[in-house]
């Protein structure tokens, strides 16, 4: 009898345990606590309330934390979306979150400067351009900052995507050999690093990555070199089957491991 008692006790605590990893693998938290203008909760056309809804139809809970990035801000979440700082993810902060995607979370970052982003993303291997990328092909409303994206490398949220939309938006390079430039212009893309909006001699011109994505430890991330491709005005008109990708790799997290995440990676700098 008492062997019995203790099963089913046992198989309770189990059953506890595997619905608390379940409720947490299903939680999504907006970062909004370093000077972000664009937001989760609200429905002007930059801020972020349709994909927000994109990811409850999914079957995600989503919620946003106004504080600081640290271990108790991320327990008990399953993703991480950081879009459009523009005050400092400080270095503390920084690993708070590279032990989070360690340790099994996801991690979604969107830059609208990269400076806020610069500790996080050198933890990653990733550095982002100094000038916005131009592009040659596909041009949106006749400017070339705004352009049409076709050309992808493998990955769950690439997979049969068509396109996507960028509007103004900086080049990534990535040097983690764990990760992977899944988003790239046509060859006659150019990076305005001098910043005055025309191709000058030695700035550079070829394919460049948009959007890196990669694994640490048991976690993985994907940055994005814009912001705008989720802004409701933008994700509505060019990016909702990217929205809808995006949710379902949210969503198909897999359980948090209790390990240590792996070594930092080395730092860089901007191109």
């Amino acid at each position: 009898m008492k062997r019995a008692l203790v099963s089913v006790g046992f198989a309770a605590v189990l059953c506890l345990l595997a619905g608390s990893r379940a409720a947490a693998g299903s939680v999504v938290l907006f970062d909004e606590g370093h000077g972000q203008q664009f937001l989760a909760g609200r429905s002007g056309e930059l801020d972020l309330s349709a994909l927000a809804a994109i990811f409850r139809q999914s079957g995600l809970e989503v919620r946003t934390n106004s504080g600081r990035l640290d271990a108790a801000a991320l327990r008990g979440i399953g993703a991480l979306v950081i879009s459009g700082p523009f005050s400092p993810i400080a270095p503390d902060e920084a690993e708070a979150v590279r032990v989070f995607v360690g340790n099994g979370g996801r991690l979604v970052l969107m830059l609208h400067i990269g400076q806020p982003l610069q500790v996080l993303l050198e933890r990653l291997g990733i550095q982002y351009s100094r000038g916005p990328v131009h592009e040659a092909e596909g041009i949106i409303g006749g400017r070339d900052l705004n352009f049409t994206v076709t050309r992808f490398r493998r990955h769950a949220i690439t997979d049969g995507l068509k396109d996507l939309g960028v509007f103004g938006c900086w080049a990534l390079k990535n040097f983690n050999p764990e990760a992977s430039e899944i988003a790239l212009t046509s060859a006659g893309a150019w990076l305005d690093s001098d910043g005055n909006g025309r191709l000058s001699p030695g700035e550079p011109v070829g394919s460049h990555g948009l959007v890196v994505a990669g694994t640490l430890s048991h976690g993985a991330y994907i940055v994005f070199g814009d912001d705008a491709i989720f802004q409701n005005r933008f994700l509505e008109t060019h990016n909702r089957d990217l929205g809808r990708r995006l949710a379902h790799w949210l969503a198909a997290a897999p359980e948090a491991a209790p390990r240590p995440a792996s070594p930092k990676q080395p730092g860089g700098i901007r191109l």
